[in-house]
């Protein structure tokens, strides 16, 4: 399963979590259009435009993006890291980023920005 999350927990330790679709809306549509197909055309993945470094070896990404799942990951990370840049800006602060994997297979990608109070911004991929 792959999906984006946008959590905010404020002030009462109660979170509110935001699921982002890209079926479901427009904007994810013409999003999962536009990088899949620039993806498939260019076979280049530029790593350094994400927060991290993507799950799969990039050569094997360049080497797949015939592959739904390849396209695929490249979208994801490719959102999150938009996503993060735009509030980023907003907030003046850069996100805390953590890579990681499951043994099993799959993984993800945490973005945190936290002020040192209570609020908190978190911007996570699983893969």
């Amino acid at each position: 399963m792959v999906f984006l999350r946008i959590v905010r927990v404020i002030s009462t330790r109660k979170a509110q979590s935001l699921l982002v679709g890209f079926g479901a809306s427009a904007v994810g549509i013409a999003t999962t259009f536009a990088c899949s197909s620039v993806a498939a055309r260019e076979r280049k993945v530029d790593s350094s435009q994400f927060m991290a470094a993507p799950l799969t070896d990039a050569t094997s990404l360049e080497n797949s993006m015939n592959d739904m799942k390849s396209r695929m990951e490249v979208m994801i990370l490719g959102v999150q890291a938009d996503i993060c840049r735009r509030l980023a800006a907003i907030d003046g602060q850069e996100f805390r980023v953590d890579r990681w994997s499951r043994e099993e297979g799959g993984g993800g990608v945490s973005c945190v920005l936290q002020d040192g109070t209570t609020r908190t911004l978190r911007v996570n991929t699983n893969l």
